[in-house]
């Protein structure tokens, strides 16, 4: 299944087995930030630490690819239109998993990194918020938007590749049109898991350097500016240390 993840490019790929994914659920959140708890020092570059994470997982013949394959399985499952406030939590919390393995030196000598994988957390900022809300506020920027492309530059090689990704993510999104009801407290819950997302983002980029993958530049700015379409924070967020 992980290689078939991998081989796919993280798309059209089958989900984990459910028996899989109940057992690492079954804990709720704990295991997630659990996991993070573990790699954040990896991540935070201790010059006196001699322990490789890399070395780690071959020494006890764990795969960080089979890792990152069941985060983007989390990661799909919680960008889609149906999913209940768990999933998307879960979505939220495995893309900033995916982030912190990024921060760790040696990623990219390990592969770690994947354009699609990476659109896809990025875009979890924006997908695993409830779409109905996303709508309302859109209603009232839509009208600018045709001006916006007259004024962009023709010519740029990214802009395809941005524009199939998107489709993608709509057609994913158009499958089932079955609205989910969420509470007060779920909304909550979602947007506190979104900035923590945010926050990861925010952090990674002064040490993951996209000056080589312009698509993912241009991806970034794209979903950051849709994120000011989010409604005012009335109170203050307090961010975890966990994620």
């Amino acid at each position: 299944w992980v290689d078939t993840v991998w081989d796919l490019d993280f798309t059209e790929t089958e989900p984990l087995d459910s028996w899989i994914a109940e057992e690492i659920t079954a804990d709720g959140l704990n295991t997630f930030t659990g996991l993070y708890r573990a790699l954040a020092p990896f991540a935070a570059g201790d010059p006196e630490s001699t322990e490789n994470v890399w070395t780690l997982f071959a020494d006890n013949s764990l795969s960080h690819q089979a890792l990152v394959a069941v985060l983007h399985h989390f990661v799909h499952v919680g960008q889609h239109k149906r999913a209940n406030v768990q999933q998307r939590v879960f979505g939220l919390h495995s893309a900033g998993l995916y982030l912190l393995l990024l921060e760790i030196p040696g990623s990219i000598a390990n592969q770690v990194f994947h354009q699609v994988m990476f659109d896809k957390c990025l875009h979890t900022l924006t997908k695993c918020w409830p779409q109905d809300l996303r709508k309302r506020k859109k209603g009232h920027t839509q009208s600018s938007q045709p001006n916006a492309r007259r004024n962009r530059k023709k010519g740029k090689p990214c802009r395809n590749n941005n524009s199939g990704m998107e489709e993608m993510l709509e057609e994913e999104e158009e499958e089932d049109d079955e609205n989910v009801y969420f509470s007060t407290e779920d909304l909550l819950q979602v947007r506190n898991a979104i900035f923590l997302l945010l926050k990861n983002f925010l952090r990674l980029l002064p040490k993951f350097s996209l000056k080589e993958k312009p698509q993912c530049m241009q991806n970034c700015l794209q979903v950051f500016v849709e994120m000011t379409s989010f409604e005012p924070v009335i109170h203050e967020f307090k961010f975890s240390a966990e994620m």
